[in-house]
This record gives C-alpha cells, structure tokens and sequence, in this order.
C-alpha cells in the first residue's frame, strides 16, 4: 500500500511543474466570466485569466468544487493505492471549499481522509500542503501529522498588498478589513491572513508603493526564526514581475540560505484582489 497522498486546492498557487513533482493533488475551483466557465489552473492559467481581466468590465465570479468533484478525485487515488489522504484547503472563511471535501468524506466511509482547514489561502496554503508532503515521506503515522499541521496553524503568515479593493469588496472578501480603507488616494492597503484568523485583517495603510513592499520584507523577516521556518517563504505575485524579483533579492541577501519559492497568483484569488497584487507567505 502506498503512503499518504497529499490533496490541495488551486487557491494554494503552488507552480504546476512543483505540485507534479512532489506528487501533490491539486483540485481546481471555478472562474466564472458571466456564463463562461473555466477551472483555475487547468483551463485558464494565470496570463489567460490576466488578458480575459483586461479585456472585460465584467466582475469574475468564483465557486468551490463540487462534493461529487472531491469523492472523484479521493476514489481515483484510493484505487491508485492511497488508502489515506490528508487534504489542505482553503479558509473555511474565505470559501466554501471545506464543505464540499467534509462533504465527500462522510460519503467515503472506506478512505481515511482528513480534512484541514489551513486559515490560509495562496502561498500560505502552499507551504502547509509541501510542509504535509515532507511529513509523509519519514513517516505513515496520518494522525501525528495532522496532530502536527493543525498545532501549527496560527505560524502560517501571508501578508500582501493590492493595487485596487474593488475587487475585494465586490466579492465580499474583505473580512475584517471592511471600513478601514476610506479615501486611499495614494495610500496603499498593507493586509494580512495570519495568527489563524483566517480571515484578510488589516494592518496598516502605508503611502507609496515601494513603502509597502519594503514593509511587508520587514514583517517577514521580523518573523522569521531560522531552525523553525522548515518550510520556507513564498513569494505569490499578479502583474508585479518586477517587484517579485526584487522582493526575492531582498529576501535572500537578509535570509541567506532559506529556500524562497516565487509564483503567479492564479485565477481565483486574482479574481478577488484584481490585476495587480503582490504578497509573501512564511510558514
């Protein structure tokens, strides 16, 4: 029999060739342009997402994967010889992805699936289903290392900044944050999903672009702790290529050594934060 398979959602913009070679299952959530529908990742990748954005003022609209979608995937790497499976999702806070894989689970009594709701979305999420396929690889012990994943929840931290909140505020996902903002002008919104809140929470409006992003290196690095971050950083972005890169140098002359992984924001979360977004997450 086979060890544990490891099952994420696309929201975790894990890149492709990283999930495939580390034996990840990703399930996609759906990307609607009015009656178009795409699946994340699958059907329409980040630079298509970008471009269908662009070309429309149509507000895209997102949906879970259905339970029927999630009993699909879990019989298909049970027959592969996966008799347990450890699946990390989204916020439960954020989406209704949770339900759906609760869902299918009650209805496979013969798998042993546990469900994890990480708080996290995006890179966060990212990391705790790598953090799950390095766990699977020394041990077949499925409790300890939910035991494990779940007691570490509140050290996911993503902090991340965008360019507009329409978005945001348009498809409800604005948690926390909703009557911070005001009048912006050029003050640009520094936002958080950390401390296992699970929902975006605010942390401060900071003039200027590069100020932002100077600030979100000072909060990872501040939380940065060498023999803890096993995990690594992840460095998610959405039309901000050149600010990425400079994020990652940064981050690599103050972290030397410490593994950064870097990736587009892929079509649902872009479709809640809109073209241009940049953010960080330390596990």
């Amino acid at each position: 029999m086979k060890k544990i398979a490891i099952v994420t959602d696309s929201t975790a913009d894990l890149p492709e060739e990283l999930a495939k070679t580390t034996g990840i299952s990703v399930i996609p959530l759906k990307v609607f342009f009015g009656n178009d529908e795409y699946l994340d990742g699958e059907t329409l990748k980040h630079g298509e997402f970008i471009k269908k954005l662009e070309a429309t003022d149509v507000f895209p609209t997102t949906s879970q994967p259905s339970p029927g979608e999630f009993m699909t995937l879990y019989k298909k790497l049970s027959e592969q010889g996966f008799k347990k499976i450890i699946s990390l999702h989204i916020s439960s806070k954020l989406s209704g992805t949770m339900d759906s894989a609760k869902m299918a689970k009650s209805m496979l009594p013969d798998i042993d699936i546990r469900i994890i709701d990480t708080l996290s979305t995006s890179l966060g999420l990212g990391l705790a289903a790598l953090k799950a396929v390095s766990l699977s690889k020394s041990t077949n012990d499925i409790d300890g290392i939910t035991k494990e994943i779940e007691t570490e929840l509140n050290s996911i931290k993503v902090y991340f900044s965008v360019s507009s909140l329409n978005y945001l505020i348009k498809n409800g996902r604005i948690g926390k944050a909703q009557g911070f903002f005001g009048n912006l002008l050029d003050l640009k919104p520094l936002l958080a999903l950390h401390n296992g809140s699970g929902e975006i929470t605010p942390v401060r409006k900071i003039r200027g672009k590069n100020n932002v992003i100077n600030e979100i290196i000072n909060l990872i690095t501040a939380n940065y702790e060498k023999d803890k971050c096993k995990y690594g950083i992840g460095i998610a972005n959405s039309c901000m290529e050149k600010e990425a890169d400079y994020v990652h140098k940064i981050l690599s002359e103050k972290i030397p050594g410490e593994k950064i992984l870097s990736s587009n924001v892929g079509a649902v979360i872009g479709s809640h934060v809109g073209p241009e977004v940049i953010g960080v997450g330390i596990y």
